[in-house]
């Protein structure tokens, strides 16, 4: 491994046992600094082993980011809210989903401009501290920079090719060499965490920044545990499906008695209306615990192996006397349809979460494997956070269906955004068509908008066409889900600074 300098980006293997490695990606070098230049190893890793895997990121806290929480909202990571301030420059491990777009693998984030003289490179290079390369983000954002503007940012990372995973490796972690650094000195740094990584024979000084490593929460803590007996015996493996035997390497296995406690044994006050589904404490953790009198084992094993930022993350569960108990991060904002029809919602906000429920359908249809259909999309099973993102229902299944289905049901929740009116009463997919054809459109786009939101008309047009591909009758005219998100990406980027002028329509 030649010797690296600053701004380079290796990758380390991350293994379960320490076992000999080699680096298989390759260097970036210092072309990324020159953003004229648009080598394809500026762009990202390229896809050569499974389109989406679990991976890992390396970030070192500076004045802006200092704490866990603001840096796992920077590089959207999952599950992590502590808000305890760390020591200046640390370096943190961040598990992320890893994804292939077009060639190359890279995980999704986004950042909002907040200075006038923030340019690609400064994105990059210093708030992303080059986990993302200005030739990347000028790649997936085609505009001029101004403050308040959302970029998308897409971040490097890498998962192990079929040769590596029978070698014994299980994830890659993206880290940023630091000047004075190479492979001897980042194993010694990694060789606490199971990885390893090709020796190299310069002798250099080792950092001596301390080493912090991100794990999601899990809302059945070891510290302060809930009263409990000793938990029954399992039924044999051989009696388990196969769904529940793979859940449980990954989820908390909860007794009854814990979740009754949690939930106040199931008060009616806890029920979140016209729902099966609870909200309870959890060592001072809300989370919602949702009632099914089936087997649902198909979807635990679903759930549980999913993972993205705008997807609600199952956290644990219970099986009882035929019972079903899921046990789910809690969304504080309720569902988009207790917001859609009162006036808060604002046209970014709205639009946001228009990308995001596109960008989570997007995971689901085209980096899960086997794909996974939602089936029963609506405003109803939108989730909101306290930020008012996006993250995904809880209730996922897979079946022979096309992502077609997905694509039309968000189609429909577009054109519920854009109205605020309800999809079913007014059939609004049947009416989008006769508003953006024939003459005086801009008068017909109006009357179809709700008048309670401010937005600038030519966007609102652009993602009003948008929403009727999506609904179209023929299945084959649906556009997939990944134009859609590269869509939205556009109309959000460009909602920034926008002025209502003069358009001219054409169907």
């Amino acid at each position: 491994m030649a010797m690296a300098f600053l701004g380079d980006v290796v990758v380390v293997l991350v293994v379960a046992l320490a076992v000999q490695a080699e680096a298989q990606q390759s260097y970036v070098n210092n072309k990324q600094l020159n953003c004229e230049q648009s080598p394809n190893t500026t762009l990202g890793f390229v896809c050569n082993a499974a389109p989406s895997c679990n991976a890992y990121l390396t970030f070192r806290s500076t004045p802006t980011y200092n704490t866990p929480v603001t840096i796992a909202y920077l590089l959207s990571a999952n599950n992590i809210s502590d808000i305890t301030p760390l020591p200046a420059d640390s370096l943190l491990i961040v598990p992320i989903p890893c994804s292939c777009s077009s060639i190359f693998y890279q995980h999704n984030t986004s950042y909002t401009l907040k200075f006038p003289d923030e340019t690609y490179f400064h994105v990059a290079n210093n708030t992303y501290q080059s986990l993302s390369t200005c030739q990347a983000l000028m790649a997936q954002n085609l505009y001029h920079l101004r403050p308040k503007m959302t970029l998308a940012v897409p971040l490097r990372c890498a998962c192990p090719t079929p040769s590596q995973t029978a070698a014994g490796f299980t994830s890659l972690l993206t880290y940023l060499l630091r000047q004075g650094e190479d492979a001897t000195s980042i194993a010694a740094k990694f060789a606490a965490a199971g990885a390893d990584v090709q020796p190299n024979p310069h002798p250099l000084l080792l950092h001596s920044t301390p080493l912090w490593l991100f794990r999601r929460r899990s809302s059945h803590k070891s510290s302060n545990p809930l009263p409990t007996e000793e938990a029954p015996p399992l039924p044999p493996l051989s009696d388990m499906s196969q769904g529940i035997r793979s859940a449980m390497e990954t989820l908390s296995l909860y007794k009854l008695e814990e979740l009754e406690i949690a939930t106040n044994s199931f008060a009616e006050s806890n029920r979140i209306a016209g729902s099966s589904v609870y909200r309870g404490w959890f060592n001072g953790d809300e989370a919602v615990v949702k009632v099914i009198k089936e087997d649902v084992s198909g979807e635990i094993n679903t759930l549980g192996r999913i993972n993205h930022s705008r997807i609600i993350r199952l956290s644990g569960f219970c099986l009882h006397q035929g019972t079903t108990y899921l046990v789910y991060e809690y969304a504080h904002n309720g569902s988009l349809k207790d917001w859609l029809h009162k006036p808060r919602l604002d046209w970014k906000q709205q639009l946001q979460i228009a990308y995001d429920v596109a960008d989570a359908l997007n995971y689901l249809h085209n980096f899960t494997n086997p794909p996974y259909i939602h089936k029963n999309l609506t405003t109803s099973n939108i989730l909101l956070d306290s930020n008012m993102r996006y993250m995904a229902p809880e209730y996922i299944e897979t079946g022979l269906l096309t992502p077609k289905l997905d694509v039309f049901a968000f189609g429909v929740i577009m054109l519920e955004l854009l109205s605020g009116k309800e999809a079913a009463a007014d059939k609004l997919h049947e009416t989008i068509g006769g508003v953006l054809s024939g003459d005086n459109v801009r008068d017909k786009l109006q009357g179809f908008m709700d008048p309670n939101l401010d937005y600038p008309l030519e966007l609102a047009y652009s993602m009003a066409q948008l929403a009727r591909s999506c609904v179209a009758h023929n299945v084959d005219v649906r556009p997939p889900i990944s134009e859609v998100l590269l869509a939205l990406s556009a109309l959000l980027s460009s909602s920034t600074d926008w002025e209502d002028t003069s358009l001219t329509f054409t169907d």
